[in-house]
């Protein structure tokens, strides 16, 4: 369940999550719109994206994280039923333990805020104290699809031949999925709103102005000459022109907005004695040129 596995299923869990509320029939939950499920994709991948960049590592993680499985003693606690253990984010198994405490042991939601900080202490060893109070921003977020995605919530009643979890994970591992994240049996509405972006390696840096650590995690893209650049801007244009170059009407549009350009232009227009400087772009150019003329009647000189 590491963030970037996770990024790889936002679409296909949605879409799952889209199909299945097409077939609802009672309420609640609400039926959300694709937009809406667009729009919440968005933000998981979004809250996806900056936990990962603080740096925090990844670590191993308990699947059912509830006090049923800590054994506590005088001297310490022991962990148990680690069947399903994993390696993800250290935050989510967190959160995990804290829906499960608000939930079966409402007494305790006054020490929220302590349990948080008796947690928070050992991270601050190996991550800067900001980047910790934002992990546990996304977190909860994250945690819910996480868990969601790694449970068994999403087999149909009476078909677990053809569950939709064991369909969401056939549909995203990468043996089964084209490099753009399009998959080609499933064209429609979803896709043409949630189109996985590619990949955007993290590798965060850190500067410290006055005092205030700034990180960036993509650094690397400031060298704009370099081989990983380059794919990058070349990766992110085939993403972008797949989908601007679907959508319906784009070249009248095109077409029209070519007509209002095509009129001769001026501008910038500067006078040094009896010279006059300015830019001027004739309908059939696409940058303009500067020109100088002399006097307010004279031919223009490019």
């Amino acid at each position: 369940m590491r963030a970037r596995t996770l990024l790889e299923l936002v679409d296909p869990f949605l879409e799952v999550i889209g199909d299945l509320m097409q077939q609802q029939t009672k309420m609640p939950p609400a039926i959300l719109s694709w937009q809406e499920l667009s729009d919440l994709g968005a933000t998981l991948k979004n809250a996806l994206c900056c936990l990962e960049s603080l740096g925090i590592p990844d670590t191993l993680g308990h699947s059912d994280f509830n006090p049923g499985n800590i054994l506590v003693g005088s001297q310490r606690c022991v962990f148990i039923d680690w069947a399903e253990a994993h390696v993800s984010h250290p935050f989510l198994t967190f959160e995990y333990l804290i829906s499960h405490l608000r939930k079966g042991y409402s007494a305790l939601t006054r020490f929220d805020d302590a349990i948080r900080s008796s947690y928070a202490q050992p991270w601050q060893s190996v991550s800067l104290p900001e980047h910790v109070s934002e992990a546990f921003l996304f977190s909860p977020l994250v945690a819910v699809f996480a868990y969601a995605v790694a449970g068994k919530q999403l087999a149909r009643p009476g078909t677990p031949e053809d569950s939709s979890s064991a369909r969401l994970f056939a549909e995203s591992h990468p043996s089964n999925e084209p490099r753009s994240g399009l998959r080609p049996a499933k064209e429609g509405r979803m896709h043409q709103l949630m189109m996985t972006p590619p990949h955007s390696t993290l590798e965060p840096v850190t500067d410290v102005f006055h005092g205030v650590p700034v990180t960036d995690p993509y650094r690397w893209l400031e060298d704009q000459d370099s081989p990983r650049t380059r794919a990058w801007i070349a990766e992110q244009t085939r993403y972008a022109r797949a989908y601007l170059d679907s959508i319906p009407g784009r070249e009248h549009i095109r077409e029209r907005i070519r007509e209002f350009l095509a009129v001769e232009t001026y501008d910038s227009l500067q006078k040094a004695g009896n010279r006059y400087f300015f830019r001027k772009r004739l309908p059939d150019q696409e940058q303009p040129c500067i020109y100088m003329r002399e006097g307010a009647d004279g031919e223009d000189h490019l």
